[in-house]
């Protein structure tokens, strides 16, 4: 419990997993400050722990505290300089703050230092879209996908960017081109069923989607997305009154 926690800390104050789990208690419980105080605790005793820094970022922006989201960044850029991970996430912590130089800046050295970053290139993807750079966006995700088929962030970026581009057909052939090629890969598959969704098509929705599962060993976004979309075919077939079908949709669901 938490007195065991808080009674552990007092004998030996360095152990920053402890702080951590305490943190977590305290934000679980409301007690916010008491969380950031116990996050900011164990960053002085672990300032290379990077997970560490981005639960008090997300906890700060909770609070919306931006001067002090802003003051994290520029530590993450000052403590991480030769490390493309740490100016990767004060890049993307810039861009939540919508300081797009800034974030150019970080992102601009973390590649440098690690071309095939994938933070540092999806933040660049972002980055290129909040400037309408179409291409600039559509360059880096695409080097995503090429180092990770699976990455559902790029997708969700490429699909966007083909959206404003008004090229979603063409998106949609180079995903089942890639499916084909890519035999091991659920992130296509699972991206033209998130498309087939979104336009009403629950049956090619779930013809790409039984695929992704099966790709992805039944677990990951795939059962997560499965879930979703099991529960959207269940509803439509209660709108239509038919309930031993919605009935048969909810349990496939639960298995997936």
């Amino acid at each position: 419990g938490v007195d065991a926690l808080e009674k552990a800390l007092q004998i030996n104050p360095a152990r920053t997993r402890l702080r951590r789990a305490l943190a977590e208690y305290y934000l679980s419980t409301d007690q916010i400050e008491k969380s950031l105080e116990q996050l900011k605790e164990a960053i002085q005793k672990s300032p290379a722990d990077l997970g560490l820094r981005g639960q008090l970022i997300r906890e700060l922006s909770m609070l919306k505290r931006y001067d002090d989201i802003k003051q994290q960044a520029a530590l993450l850029e000052k403590d991480f300089a030769t490390n493309a991970d740490g100016l990767a996430a004060a890049g993307s912590t810039y861009l939540q703050l919508q300081q797009t130089q800034a974030a150019k800046i970080a992102l601009e050295k973390a590649l440098k230092l690690d071309a095939n970053n994938i933070s540092a290139l999806l933040g660049s993807s972002v980055l290129a879209l909040q400037n309408n750079d179409w291409d600039g966006a559509r360059k880096f995700a695409d080097q995503v996908v090429e180092l990770d088929p699976n990455n559902i962030r790029a997708f969700k970026l490429l699909a966007g960017i083909s959206y404003k581009t008004q090229s979603l057909d063409a998106y949609v052939n180079r995903l089942t081109e890639m499916s084909a090629k890519l035999i091991n890969a659920w992130g296509p598959e699972i991206t033209l069923s998130d498309y087939y969704l979104a336009k009403g098509d629950t049956d090619q929705a779930l013809k790409h989607c039984k695929e992704a599962l099966a790709r992805s060993g039944f677990k990951g976004y795939p059962r997560d997305a499965a879930s979703n979309l099991y529960l959207q075919i269940a509803r439509k077939e209660l709108r239509a009154d038919r309930l031993t079908e919605a009935r048969s949709a909810l349990m496939e669901g639960l298995q997936a």
